[in-house]
């Protein structure tokens, strides 16, 4: 099959978290699997250029957008099998930021993405091995099957559209439209319409023949009031379409068997897991003959950290160890700087590193994880990879991926997001490492679950190939 993904972002080439991952390690599996795979992606001035050959193709694509012109010049890079082709317009997109600079997103944020999004499909229809499925990404994409609709009728591709996020919504203003090349016909409650202005999200949701999101929770989620940022309504209406499919994880990058991070050798039981922590303890001081908890992701509400900074006095009193590993909000990296500055079981790093990563997961006991929400969550499953016990929030993806570790007794799951009851939850943690070792156990346990990337390839693709979507 023939596949073609819009995004904002794919690494290795550039990302600014989860979504970038997801573009990199879903193509693969699906290039590996003998599909021909291309992913479109603006050209940045932050393009790592390093993670692949970018050459140029001598393809040029020009798409109008009110008054003006935009000429894209198509650059091409071979990484995994897959094809990464580059839309290159340094007005729109040789800029000191992806999406923004500091705080700010750009004003015209709304051009810079219509405008890809069209070079995109007229670089397909110009007959560049047209594909059999356009899949589109978040926002940024948002408005391709919508364009899709309008100029490219006679095409016979199908389009997918893909929430991620569904509070990141790309809203501009209505009076955007004529440069955003649409006409005003769409600006309607049935159309991209939302509240007042237009949404990126809501075009993709309402003009792509199918939708996905990262997980069957997420999927049921967002079509309830306050998960959807109001576009709960929305969702329900199209859900006929709508199919939750889990993420994966990389079980070639998080290998405790092969793995070129973690210095001691991989072994059952707890003594491996103090060779890990003694390996850690040099650089950070951590006690090596007490339970580690370890939590790896962005520094957000959404990831619980209110709720840690809320329990960080009592878990200051606890026979055990944290560690943060992360960047994001400015403000809670500040909080959480002093929390480790003032009380002696707290560590963190502040900006990710991926091989402090790999030695986190393996000198785990547990992996933190009390997200006020998660759409899918992956270091909870990476942890139970190296033998670490999940606390977790069962949130969206969470509670879709923790079951099977539940049923073995090889995970704390929160029964209400309270600090009492992560509080409670720590204590039983601890306990359990002083009465027993479920290292190997759990190790076992992730064994026995398939969260590949290449299941994942495989639901996608009976997306790509079915009639009606296959809705929830």
């Amino acid at each position: 099959m023939n596949i073609a993904h819009i995004t904002g972002e794919a690494a290795p080439f550039i990302q600014t978290g989860g979504l970038g991952t997801f573009l990199e390690k879903l193509a693969a599996a699906q290039a590996a699997d003998g599909h021909m795979v291309r992913i479109c992606v603006p050209l940045y001035l932050l393009t790592d250029r390093e993670a692949g050959e970018i050459a140029e193709t001598g393809i040029r694509i020009n798409v109008s957008a009110g008054e003006k012109e935009y000429e894209f010049a198509v650059h091409s890079a071979l990484v995994s099998g897959v094809e990464y082709l580059f839309f290159a317009n340094p007005e729109l997109f040789s800029r000191g930021g992806i999406y923004g600079s500091g705080d700010f997103d750009y004003s015209d944020n709304d051009l810079r993405y219509a405008a890809f999004s069209q070079a995109c499909l007229f670089y397909f229809a110009g007959g560049c091995a047209v594909p059999d499925v356009i899949h589109c990404h978040d926002w940024q994409a948002g408005l391709a099957p919508l364009y899709s609709s309008l100029l490219f009728r006679d095409m016979k591709w199908k389009t997918v559209f893909t929430i991620h996020d569904v509070q990141c919504q790309g809203l501009f203003q209505r009076m955007d439209l004529e440069e955003l090349n649409l006409p005003w016909e769409v600006y309607d409650i049935e159309g991209i319409e939302f509240y007042g202005q237009i949404s990126f999200l809501k075009a993709g949701i309402v003009y792509s023949d199918f939708i996905t999101t990262v997980s069957p929770a997420y999927a049921r989620d967002i079509q309830t009031e306050g998960f959807a940022g109001g576009m709960e309504g929305v969702i329900t209406k199209y859900s006929y379409k709508l199919k939750g499919i889990l993420n994966g994880i990389d079980y070639n990058v998080w290998n405790p068997g092969n793995d070129c991070y973690v210095s001691c050798s991989v072994g059952s039981g707890r003594n491996w897991k103090k060779e890990c922590k003694k390996d850690l303890s040099g650089d950070f001081g951590i006690n090596p003959e007490r339970p580690l908890f370890v939590m790896i992701g962005r520094m957000s509400n959404r990831k619980g950290l209110e709720l840690i900074l809320d329990a960080a006095a009592d878990l200051a009193q606890k026979e055990a160890d944290f560690f943060i590993l992360g960047h994001g909000d400015k403000a809670y990296v500040r909080i959480i700087k002093k929390l480790a500055e003032s009380f002696g079981n707290f560590f963190i790093h502040t900006r990710y590193d991926h091989a402090l990563a790999h030695r986190l997961f393996a000198a785990a006991d547990f992996i933190l994880a009390p997200s006020l929400y998660e759409p899918f969550g992956s270091s909870h499953l990476i942890g139970t990879r190296y033998g670490a016990v999940p606390l977790v929030n069962p949130s969206g993806g969470v509670e879709d991926t923790v079951k099977c570790f539940a049923e073995n007794g090889c995970a704390l799951i929160m029964k209400e997001y309270t600090v009492a009851e992560l509080l409670n939850k720590v204590d039983e943690a601890i306990k359990l490492y002083s009465t027993g070792d479920l290292t190997q156990k759990v190790m076992e346990s992730s064994c026995c679950a398939d969260f590949s990337w290449e299941r994942a390839a495989a639901q996608y693709l009976e997306i790509y190939r079915s009639p009606d979507g296959g809705g929830t």
